[in-house]
């Protein structure tokens, strides 16, 4: 199954440039909580993750960049249903959802289109579900 595509032809090119911005000094940070809290489910990290993950929906859904906002949301939400229990769980999931989205915002950054993420979104989605049934 193909992914869907977005394109930026819609987009102000000044909102373009701000979430690309943000993006660049919240993706590092993205990355290194990332590390820490697959390897040590430290509470901090995930909480960071969560922070950035808001920040670039907020970011990507100002510019109408729907691509970017609507797997942040998503991969944010599932964090929020986890537990300390469950973290292991999603770890995979995680990580897979994080490198999707690194890629969205370097496809943001060569000017598009923007690989949507819908099976992957579905993914989170019913992850989701399953954690908080």
């Amino acid at each position: 199954m193909t992914e869907e595509v977005e394109r930026l032809d819609g987009i102000d090119p000044e909102l373009q440039e701000i979430v690309l911005e943000e993006s660049g000094e919240l993706l590092g940070t993205l990355q290194d909580s990332l590390n820490v809290w697959t390897k040590s489910g430290d509470q901090t990290a995930k909480n960071q993750i969560k922070h950035v993950l808001h920040t670039l929906k907020g970011g990507a859904r100002l510019a109408n960049i729907n691509s970017i906002g609507n797997l942040s949301h998503a991969l944010e939400m599932l964090l929020d249903a986890s537990d300390n229990a469950n973290e292991s769980k999603i770890s995979t999931l995680v990580q897979q959802s994080v490198q999707h989205l690194l890629q969205q915002v370097e496809q943001l950054r060569i000017g598009g289109p923007i690989a949507y993420a819908n099976s992957l979104v579905t993914s989170l989605e019913s992850k989701i579900q399953e954690l908080t049934a």
